[in-house]
C-alpha cells in the first residue's frame, strides 16, 4: 500500500461488503484543550457576575428617592459697628437749702419765693458738650431730710435718666431755667449731688 502524501486525497478502502465508513469514525477524536475550557467558563462566569451586578445597580437607583440638595446655612457675624451702644445711666440728688422754710423731716416739701420752679416733677435737662439736649427727665421725692451738718433741714429731691448716649465727653445738668453744670463722662458714673439755696 502506497503512503498518503500532502498532494494526494486520503482515501479509505472499501472493503466488499461491508458497510460505508464516515471518516469521522476513522479519525481518532481530537483532544479538548483543559485551558480553553477554563477559559471559557471564567469568561461564562464574569459575564454573568456582571449581567448581575449591573441589574442590582438599576433596581437599586430606582427604588432610592432622589436625593436633595443639602441645604447651605450662612451665618455672618454682626458688624461692630451695627451693635447697639449702651447708653449711660444718671442719677442725681437735688438738696434744696431755706432756713426760711421750717420743713418738717419725712413730710412732702417743695421750694418757695426764688425757688418755686423746684418741686416735683420739674424738667432735668441733660445736654452733651455742644449744648444739644441728649436726655430729659424730671425731679422725684421731695421730702424733708436733715442735713448733713444735721443744723436744718433740707427739701430733697432726686432725678434719673436711663437714656444718655454716651461719647459726648462732657454734659450739662440744668434743673429748670438754670444754667447747666458741667460734668465729665466719667463723672457721671457716680450719683450726682445738687444743691441749691443758702444756709
Amino acid at each position: 500500500m502506497r503512503g498518503v502524501t500532502d498532494d494526494q486525497p486520503f482515501t479509505v478502502p472499501i472493503v466488499p461488503g461491508d458497510s460505508p465508513v464516515s471518516l469521522a469514525q476513522v479519525l481518532p477524536e481530537p483532544k479538548r484543550s483543559r485551558v480553553g475550557l477554563v477559559a471559557t467558563v471564567i469568561a461564562g462566569t464574569l459575564g454573568v457576575l456582571a449581567v448581575v451586578a449591573l441589574g442590582a445597580y438599576l433596581l437599586t437607583r430606582q427604588a432610592a428617592p432622589h436625593a436633595q440638595p443639602a441645604a447651605v446655612v450662612t451665618s455672618s457675624a454682626p458688624s461692630p459697628t451695627a451693635a447697639l451702644v449702651e447708653p449711660i445711666t444718671v442719677t442725681g440728688f437735688l438738696d434744696l437749702v431755706d432756713p426760711d422754710m421750717h420743713w418738717k423731716v419725712g413730710k412732702p416739701c417743695e421750694g418757695d419765693g426764688g425757688y418755686a420752679d423746684i418741686s416735683v416733677g420739674a424738667q432735668v435737662i441733660i445736654s452733651d458738650s455742644t449744648g444739644k439736649t441728649v436726655a430729659l427727665t424730671g425731679l422725684i421725692g421731695g421730702n424733708g431730710m436733715r442735713s448733713d451738718d444735721f443744723k436744718s433741714v433740707v427739701c430733697s429731691f432726686g432725678f434719673i435718666s436711663f437714656t444718655v448716649p454716651p461719647g459726648a465727653g462732657f454734659y450739662g445738668i440744668a434743673i429748670g431755667h438754670r444754667d447747666p453744670l458741667m460734668y465729665s463722662e466719667s463723672d457721671l458714673a457716680d450719683d450726682i449731688h445738687l444743691s441749691l439755696g443758702h444756709d
